[in-house]
Parts: C-alpha cells; sequence; structure tokens
C-alpha cells in the first residue's frame, strides 16, 4: 500500500511494520458484572468512565493505519488538508477525569514501596513479596494473581476493596499496558497517585500515546502499547456515528477511509462538549509538558483548536526547537522532572482569547497543512470512496 503506484503520482511516505497491544478484558468484564447498579456508579463516582473502556471495540487496523499518518515534530495526525491532534480536553471527557481544579500524575522518580501497595489492597506483605513478579526487566504481577484476588474480595463481600482492584487493573492492562497480561509497577504508581493524592491520570494516558507513537516512528516500527481504546475511541468519534455498530475493516479498507478524509469529512466541535477553556501551556514551557509511564514529551494544543471549538486562522503556534521528549524511565532528567512538575503549578488556560466559537480556516493555515502534508508525505494514495459520518450533533447524543 506504501508504494508509488505511477509518475504522476504523488510520492508517498514508507509505510512503518506496526502492531498494537489490544487488551484480553473478558476476565475483566466478568468481574465488573459482580458489581450491583448502586456499586457501578459508586465506582463511577470514584474512578470515572473506565467501566465504558472495556466495551470498546478496538479495530487495531484503524490504530495501525492511523499511525502511519502520525507528525513527530508537531505531535498530531497530518492528513492531506488537515490535522488532528488528541487533546487533554478530549481524553478528560472520554474518561470522566475532569482536569480543572485537579494536578496531573507526577512520577516522584521512586515507586511505591511494597507497605503501601499491601494496606492499600489488604493485602498481608508477605503475599505481596510471594507475588511480585519479574517479567522483561519489569517488577509487578500477574494478572491471573490479582484476578484471583478480586474474585476472593467479592465472595467475601469486601466491595470497597475489590473496586480497588479492579480499578487497579484497568489500570494496568487497559490504560497504560506495558507487557500482556501483567499489571506492572508504573501503572500501579499512576493508580496510587490518583487514589492518595488525587494526581489526575489524564495526562499520562496522553503522554503514553504520544511517546508511544513517536518512538515507533523513530523506530521505523514496532508495539504500540498505550490505550488503545481511548485512542480508537478519539479518533472514530471524528469521522463515524455508532462505533459500538462499526463494520470491521481490513487494513485497505481502513487506508481508503483514512487516504479519503478531508477538512469537510471531519466531525469537528459540538457545543455538547462544553469546552470552554484550553489548557495552552505550563509555567516556563511553551506549550504543555506531559508525564507518563513511558516517558515525558510535549504538545502544543494549538494544532488541535478546531477540535476545540476555536477557528484555526495561521498555522499553529508551535516551536519545535523546544521540542522534547524522553522514552522510558531509565532515561529520566531529575531536572526535567522538576521543572514539569513545576509548571503545573501555573496552568495557563485561554477561552475568548482564541477567538469566537468557530471550526473554520484562514486561508494562511490551509496553504500551510496542504504543503505540510506534501513535505511529511502520506501513506497511502486516496480512492473514491464515501466514509459513514454524520453531523458531530448526533454522535455527541449518543456517547456523551
Amino acid at each position: 500500500m506504501g508504494s508509488n503506484g505511477g509518475s504522476n503520482i504523488t510520492p508517498l511516505r514508507k509505510t512503518l511494520p506496526l502492531r498494537v497491544l489490544k487488551p484480553d478484558v473478558n476476565n475483566i468484564k466478568n468481574l465488573a458484572r459482580k458489581l450491583k447498579e448502586v456499586q457501578r456508579v459508586i465506582f463511577m463516582g470514584k474512578f470515572g468512565k473506565i467501566l465504558d473502556l472495556l466495551e470498546v471495540n478496538v479495530q487495531v487496523d484503524a490504530l495501525t493505519t492511523l499511525a502511519q499518518f502520525y507528525d513527530p515534530p508537531f505531535r498530531c495526525f497530518t492528513f492531506k488538508d488537515f490535522q488532528l491532534a488528541p487533546t487533554l480536553e478530549e481524553f478528560e471527557r472520554i474518561m470522566g477525569y475532569p482536569m480543572k481544579g485537579s494536578k496531573p500524575y507526577q512520577y516522584m522518580e521512586h515507586y511505591p514501596s511494597l507497605k503501601t501497595i499491601a494496606e492499600t489492597f489488604d493485602i498481608p506483605i508477605k503475599e505481596i513479596e510471594d507475588n511480585r513478579t519479574n517479567k522483561d526487566n519489569l517488577i509487578g504481577f500477574p494478572i491471573k494473581y490479582l484476578e484471583e484476588k478480586a474474585v476472593n474480595l467479592a465472595r467475601d463481600g469486601k466491595w470497597d476493596t475489590f473496586m480497588d482492584v479492579l480499578a487497579l487493573i484497568i489500570y494496568g492492562i487497559v490504560l497504560f499496558p506495558t507487557i500482556k497480561d501483567f499489571v506492572d509497577f508504573m501503572a500501579i504508581d499512576v493508580f496510587l497517585a490518583y487514589k492518595h493524592r488525587g494526581e489526575n491520570p489524564v495526562p499520562a494516558v496522553l503522554a503514553d500515546v504520544y511517546c508511544t507513537l513517536d518512538f515507533r516512528h523513530e523506530k521505523e516500527g514496532g508495539l504500540i502499547h498505550c490505550c488503545s481504546p481511548i485512542l480508537y475511541f478519539w479518533f472514530v468519534k471524528h469521522i463515524f456515528q455508532d462505533m459500538h455498530h462499526l463494520k470491521t475493516k481490513s487494513k485497505k479498507e481502513w487506508a481508503n477511509v483514512l487516504a479519503n478524509l478531508n477538512e469537510r469529512t471531519i466531525q469537528w466541535y459540538s457545543r455538547s462538549q462544553d469546552i470552554n477553556e484550553v489548557i495552552c501551556r505550563c509555567g516556563v514551557f511553551v506549550d504543555v509538558p506531559l508525564m507518563g509511564t513511558k516517558g515525558c514529551i510535549n504538545y502544543s494544543p494549538y494544532v488541535a483548536l478546531r477540535q476545540l471549538g476555536y477557528p484555526m486562522k495561521k498555522p499553529p503556534i508551535m516551536d519545535v526547537t523546544k521540542s522534547f521528549v524522553i522514552h522510558g524511565r531509565d532515561g529520566y532528567d531529575a531536572s526535567l522532572l522538576r521543572r514539569i512538575r513545576k509548571s503545573w503549578e501555573d496552568v495557563v488556560r485561554r477561552g475568548q482569547e482564541l477567538g469566537p466559537r468557530s471550526c473554520g480556516i484562514g486561508e494562511e493555515y490551509h496553504n500551510w497543512v496542504k504543503r505540510r502534508a506534501l513535505e511529511v508525505k502520506l501513506p497511502f494514495h486516496s480512492t473514491v470512496i464515501t466514509p459513514e459520518v454524520v453531523t458531530t450533533e448526533s454522535f455527541f447524543r449518543i456517547f456523551f
């Protein structure tokens, strides 16, 4: 699909051999069914809409195809006449974790102690020590151990702790996956930071999406391991009406759909999203620094203003010379971590300053993004196809 079909056709970008780590959630769904309706409401009050992610039927071919369009310097997906970029504001609504009034997850340069884990989940520390496992140089717990623990808690009627263990499993397997069927200490750290310090996991999820996409483009292929249900939900909601009944498509069909997208076929913004302010920068950074389980990276919401309900008249404000990405925690710079943590004490949000509500574009931006697409090249040729799209208003009546 990535070859040049003729001398008069625009040259294509090389397609990358990509795979997606798709979580197996069948056992997790069975555990979730143990919750009665009132308990599900309590669970949602504690942990947002993460149970809903178990119902997202991820088509991995959609994500491997989407990843081909990733534009690393601009932290976005560049198509022939527009760009899309995952944002904090969209992810917080999908996950049900409001950013306003909360701090983001902040890695404190060490993992939680076994004592903290034991006390949080009401497990004897000896049992924690016996079941702690080293897998591919990562410390954590096999999913089967945690599932068995959850079953026992439900049997004994310890529902508060059951909910904590269920949420931890979802954090490790769905939100912050690294190894199949394994909950590592990085995911546990994010969960405990939320439970004990109230630190919002949304920026960490977004960081992992950007870090893994950036890393796979740097390595020219490999395994995408981030929260696939959220990334899939985020993208598909921009082009399809009902993702729960979306027909399964082949790689070729997804390539055709994405290659034929244009700025008129994308569903940009609905007032039902109620995004009144956008996090535009933090502290000394000119954009938004993110810290996750896969590394640290920055992104600029100015690439995604149309998605957030504001016009894009000029090329996005983004100084690529100040972009940074650090892959993996082994390479963390302690001074950078301190700067990121400090910067989130001074969050700059903008609303009316971004212009009147509109998903329109100016000629200067339109010309720039088309030049950008020619510069980076697209991975697939377009053919005649009609995407299954509907109005943004009808979509958000269904899902939000």
